[in-house]
């Protein structure tokens, strides 16, 4: 079957719900990447749980239709889609997808979908590339630099990796202690004093009144006159 023919069989699968005929154009080793993810979709699994949940609670009337699509190359397909609900366009739901087929299965081995942002940008767009490409860049030659450290190192470098990894692992749980001590721990259990979620409403109010007074600023203020905000008076024990 043409890549076209697949695309379009498989769109209405989708607008009939019926995600086993649609994943029945799946290879297994698929990888689609919906750019809404972080994550690509990896395996046959993956994408039928993408197409469940997709699916999942949307009601009959909402149809994916093609707008267009590329004919022609029996392994790849282009389409631009949009979102319609009871025949009327979705907002801010257009898209575009790529898809390409095995040659071996002729099955669906690759996907991308580019779906219209809900918030658009416009030339602010522009603006935050500039902004942040000289960052990106300095990331990018620092990891390409370490990389290269690291292969012409010595032997020894190469248990950096696993020892930072065991060092990042380390400091997770202390960071883990460090909270459940702070703000979760039951009064008195493990260190004396109360943990942020028992702290009494007086307790509050004697460190906001001696944030207040920091190094006398605000009694010496309304001492010459300025009283804006008047300093709080303070037990000295």
């Amino acid at each position: 079957m043409p890549a076209h023919l697949l695309v379009e069989s498989m769109y209405k699968a989708i607008n009939r719900r019926d995600v086993a005929a649609a994943i029945n154009f799946v290879d297994d080793d698929c990888i689609y990447e919906d750019l809404n993810f972080p994550q690509p979709f990896r395996g046959k699994e993956a994408v039928k749980q993408l197409f469940e949940e997709s699916c999942q609670g949307l009601p009959d009337d909402l149809q994916f239709v093609i707008d267009e699509i590329t004919v022609g190359d029996p392994f790849a397909a282009g389409v631009l889609w949009h979102v319609e609900l009871d025949g009327i366009p979705f907002p801010n739901a257009r898209g575009v997808s790529f898809y390409r087929l095995s040659e071996k299965t002729g099955k669906l081995i690759f996907a991308r979908d580019l779906v219209e942002p809900p918030v658009k940008l416009g030339k602010a767009a522009f603006w935050i590339i500039r902004l942040v490409t000289p960052l990106v860049r300095r990331l990018l030659k620092s990891q390409k630099s370490n990389s290269e450290k690291l292969r012409l190192s010595s032997p020894q470098a190469t248990e950096v990796e696993p020892n930072q990894r065991r060092l990042s692992v380390l400091l997770w749980i202390l960071s883990a202690a460090y909270i459940y001590i702070l703000l979760l721990s039951p009064p008195g259990q493990i260190v004396p004093g109360e943990p942020a979620w028992a702290i009494q409403p007086e307790t509050l109010q004697e460190i906001f009144d001696e944030s207040l007074n920091f190094f006398f600023v605000l009694p010496v203020l309304n001492a010459v006159g300025i009283n804006y905000l008047n300093s709080p008076t303070i037990h000295p024990v």
